[in-house]
Order: C-alpha cells, then sequence, then structure tokens
C-alpha cells in the first residue's frame, strides 16, 4: 500500500470514528462533511487494508501519551501531510490547503482544547505513515 494513501485512509478511519460517536451530524462542520467524502471515496480503494493501517497508528502512537481532538485531528492529518510533502509530488489533493485550514479552524472554534496536541500528534502520525522517522 502507498505511504501516502496511508495518511488518506488514517484521516478517514479517525473521521469514521466521529461520525460513529457523535449522534448529532449537525455539530460536525460542513466543511469537513464534504473532505469526508472525498477521503472516504479514496479510502474505498484501500477498503482492504483499513486493519494494516489501523494496526500501523495504534504501532506509531502506542507510546504517545496525549488528549486529542477526534475531529480534528481527522481534518489536521490531511494538512500535515500536505506539510509534509512540500517541495514532493503529492498523489493525494483532496482540497486545497486553504480549506483544509479553514476546516481545522472551525473544529477548533467548536472545541478549543487539545489542539496543540493533536496537532502534535498528527505531525509524529503523518511521520510515521510516510515512514520518514524510520
Amino acid at each position: 500500500m502507498n505511504n501516502q494513501a496511508k495518511v488518506i485512509v488514517a484521516s478517514f478511519i479517525y473521521f469514521a470514528t466521529v461520525m460513529e460517536k457523535n449522534e448529532i451530524v449537525d455539530d460536525i462542520p460542513k466543511g469537513l462533511k464534504k473532505l469526508f467524502r472525498k477521503v472516504a471515496w479514496i479510502s474505498e480503494k484501500y477498503s482492504k487494508h483499513l486493519e494494516l493501517v489501523t494496526n500501523e497508528i495504534n504501532e506509531i502512537l502506542k507510546d504517545v501519551d496525549k488528549d486529542i481532538d477526534l475531529m480534528l485531528i481527522s481534518v489536521s492529518l490531511i494538512s500535515e501531510y500536505y506539510e509534509q510533502m512540500k517541495g514532493k509530488k503529492r498523489l493525494f489533493t483532496p482540497m486545497s490547503y486553504a480549506e483544509i485550514v479553514d476546516i481545522q479552524d472551525e473544529c477548533i472554534e467548536l472545541n478549543n482544547k487539545n489542539a496543540n496536541s493533536t496537532f502534535d500528534v498528527c505531525e509524529i502520525l503523518v511521520k510515521g505513515l510516510l515512514n520518514e522517522n524510520k
């Protein structure tokens, strides 16, 4: 499986967790729903790898002890992916970077606790999935 695809699938996994836990879907920003549809479409191609990516996420984050915002991490994984891929060829561009940042801001406004630790975890996770820390 392509390492860049792992980041997209990870975003999908976190968003699916948000959807599962959030009974009131109206609380989810409209932009995040739009991003989710695009990420879900990409992730569908890799559906047989969901368990593999979940296991890899767990392995990368096993020693990370930080509280994260699940909604924020689902979009921040994409923005961190864009950051990590600066100057390199990105295989996936579900939305523009500006749109991603706007969605991040909406998520922070909804729940502004744990934003910094969420961004820290995103950086660790994206580097790990892209195999830059190995």
